[in-house]
């Protein structure tokens, strides 16, 4: 089954209604709601989330998403082994540096983000669109 890591501004979409984003967002998470592939994400990405879904709606809310989340997706943890290289080879950003790192190391194939460019094409994990990461689920 294909493996994928969704990042912060993916999930952000959906629960804060993003208007330009909301649909894919909501696409890839009801594909992974189906099992048509194994939903990854970090804890970090839960941190990020909750934070975010605390200051712009409640925190009552953002309990409720993040419960939700842990139905949904296999949450890996940001391992020592990540920080280090991460700090070694930055990359553009260090935050999406350590995402990508702990995608490769949980052994996904995709890493769903709208901020592909911030991230290495690797063939080990290749970052991808929301739009295609649909595609690929509907094959």
């Amino acid at each position: 089954m294909t493996k994928l890591f969704i990042d912060s501004d993916v999930i952000i979409d959906l629960f804060m209604n993003r208007k330009d984003f909301v649909h894919s967002a909501r696409h890839v998470i009801g594909m992974l709601e189906a099992k048509k592939a194994e939903g990854v994400t970090s804890s970090l990405v839960i941190a990020n989330v909750y934070y975010l879904l605390s200051k712009h709606l409640n925190k009552k809310v953002a309990l409720e998403v993040i419960k939700k989340l842990t139905s949904i997706f296999y949450i890996i943890p940001i391992e020592n082994s990540n920080v280090l290289e991460a700090v070694n080879n930055p990359g553009k950003d260090f935050e999406d540096t350590l995402q990508y790192l702990a995608a490769i190391s949980a052994g996904c194939d995709y890493l769903v983000t709208r901020n592909i460019k911030d991230y290495k094409e690797n063939d080990a994990c290749m970052p991808i669109l929301p739009e295609y990461a649909l595609s690929l689920l509907s094959q």
